[in-house]
């Protein structure tokens, strides 16, 4: 099989990303997310690519294999930024074929190439699978910490990005 290519997104690809996205969130039984918010996002993304993270299509030659999002962030902890790599999702074809490595070392040496300290992934309780790669990988889960949230609702393009 081809080797993965890491293309970045544009609003033209949209409707595709979108698809995999909610492929992705069924798949993964993610419930309490609003499709309107996540709809949000990727458009943020997509149209202001750069500003708070990018959106790449994984392609196989010709064929979209799936899709990874990056995001930035800061952390006084870790010395300065990091990047997030928010979601990685590849179509059941592509799986077990070492894409999913392939898409962690672009992500590590994208953060390399723009000063990161660190990058971060989040993984699902119920995700063993997806656990055991980030850890050949080299991620290790935290060891003292556990994610909360507050969300604070409001538009981030209309507030502008705060």
């Amino acid at each position: 099989m081809t080797e993965p290519t890491f293309v970045p997104a544009t609003p033209a690809d949209r409707a595709q990303v979108l698809a995999m996205h909610e492929a992705f969130f069924i798949e993964d039984e993610l419930v309490g997310f609003a499709l309107a918010d996540r709809t949000a996002g990727l458009d943020l993304l997509l149209a202001q690519p750069g500003r708070w993270g990018c959106v790449y299509l994984i392609r196989a030659a010709d064929e979209v294999a799936g899709y990874l999002v990056m995001t930035w962030g800061f952390t006084v902890e870790l010395g300065g930024p990091f990047v997030l790599a928010d979601e990685l999702y590849l179509r059941p074809a592509f799986r077990g074929q070492g894409w999913g490595r392939a898409a962690l070392a672009f992500v590590a040496e994208a953060a390399r190439a723009r000063g990161m300290r660190a990058v971060q992934l989040e993984v699902e309780h119920h995700n063993r699978h997806a656990a055991q790669l980030y850890r050949r990988m080299g991620y290790a889960p935290h060891a003292t910490r556990t994610t909360f949230e507050l969300r604070l609702g409001g538009d981030p393009a209309a507030e502008g990005g705060r």
